[in-house]
């Protein structure tokens, strides 16, 4: 679907992704083939080539393609959907479950929530250590290179898919033109991490009481509290960003509304979101977590 996984995190009860979704204006018939064959694999994509093929001679044939058209539109319009791949994976790993636990009905609770992240290094770099310090911040491992089902330890583990995601986010972080090597972007990723996690010296018992003094918390100390905003915000990012969020689909929201962005609170560094969350915005993790 076009869709470039840059970090992921499985924990027992929930998932994150952090995701871009390029802009697709156009893709070859080869490459729509190729894709086809990764998602439904090779038997259904061998059919799909056959029937492209015949509709491809027989447009050349009439000189009408609007059959090879109608074939190649339900496959498009899934192109750089976000709701269209979510939904798919979500599906599909439901499937596999209940195939495997010899269960039937619904297995997620709910439909999966997305928030729009600013493509800037502040933003990009706040969200997947987020993302990837999960299972530090639930006492699972001290070092997130520990925890195999998150990206950055899949990556550390010899995934190369994982592996280009992380370079990925380099290299939107960095702004090169091109993808940085894995050895210069996991040095730089771990670094990040680190900074955010263990290299920051911040104790649970700390950050409780900073909260409760009613205290601004910095980028690092956000990362160690399970933040509402990063879920429920609708999108994350400089005031700007989100303030053309929000012109843009301005229809979605009251016409009292006079402006979108939303300072998060307790918050040092200017972050903001579309979304004002009142209640329990930020929540301590446990006592026992350092």
């Amino acid at each position: 679907m076009g869709v470039k996984v840059l970090t992921y995190c499985i924990m027992t009860n929930h998932f994150h992704i952090l995701a871009e979704v390029p802009e697709i204006t156009s893709i070859t018939d080869s490459e729509l083939l190729r894709k086809i064959e990764g998602l439904y694999g090779k038997i259904y994509a061998d059919e799909e080539k056959f029937e492209y093929e015949r509709l491809k001679k027989e447009a050349q044939k009439t000189g009408n393609d609007w059959e090879l058209r109608n074939w190649r539109e339900p496959y498009l319009t899934r192109m750089g959907n976000l709701s269209v791949f979510g939904q798919e994976l979500k599906s599909r790993f439901a499937r596999w479950y209940n195939w495997r636990e010899n269960r039937e009905g619904a297995f997620w609770s709910s439909r999966f929530k997305s928030v729009l992240v600013e493509n800037s290094e502040s933003a990009l770099s706040t969200i997947s250590a987020y993302i990837d310090l999960n299972p530090v911040r639930a006492g699972i491992v001290k070092d997130p290179k520990g925890y195999r089902f998150s990206g950055y330890g899949e990556a550390m583990a010899g995934g190369k898919i994982a592996k280009a995601g992380i370079c990925a986010w380099s290299q939107m972080v960095r702004r090169d033109v091109k993808a940085p090597s894995w050895s210069v972007a996991a040095k730089m990723y771990r670094v990040h991490l680190f900074g955010a996690a263990e290299g920051s010296g911040i104790e649970a018992k700390r950050v409780k009481e900073v909260i409760e003094a009613g205290g601004k918390l910095s980028t690092h100390e956000l990362l160690r509290c399970r933040v509402r905003y990063f879920v429920d915000g609708l999108a994350i990012g400089s005031k700007s960003f989100v303030e053309e969020v929000f012109e843009t689909h301005r229809g979605l929201f009251a016409e009292k509304r006079e402006s979108g962005a939303r300072r998060i609170k307790k918050a040092e560094d200017s972050f903001f979101c579309l979304r004002d969350l009142r209640k329990e915005p930020i929540r301590a993790p446990s006592p026992n977590i350092s």
